[in-house]
């Protein structure tokens, strides 16, 4: 057998051999769906309250994956200071708005 009928060979053998590895449902877990994202979720000690740096934010996922009330409480106190800084935040926007003559833009 000549070198190149060797070198076919061995190519035909190895796509046989690593066909079935290939071939695997959950190779580089792309069978693998994350429809909430919540395998991606950052979750840190300190916590975002716009979610930024993940998909669902870290109290939102601990909630869902362990519904307990310890978390539902954490939840809670999340949502309020989220609530309480958009409030603050637009109170600022309107007192600017109310400071400006009529008429005149940002």
């Amino acid at each position: 057998m000549d070198l190149l009928a060797k070198k076919r060979m061995l190519l035909v053998l190895s796509m046989l051999l690593a066909g079935p590895a290939l071939a695997q449902e959950n190779l580089y877990q792309l069978s693998v769906v994350d429809y909430f994202m919540l395998r991606r979720a950052v979750k840190t000690g300190e916590v975002s309250l716009w979610g930024e740096e993940a998909p669902v934010p870290a109290p939102v996922v601990d909630l869902l994956e362990d519904p307990r009330e310890s978390t539902a409480r954490r939840y809670l106190e999340w949502s309020r200071e989220r609530l309480a800084r958009v409030a603050r935040a637009q109170r600022a926007v309107d007192d600017v708005e109310r400071m400006m003559p009529a008429g005149e833009g940002p």
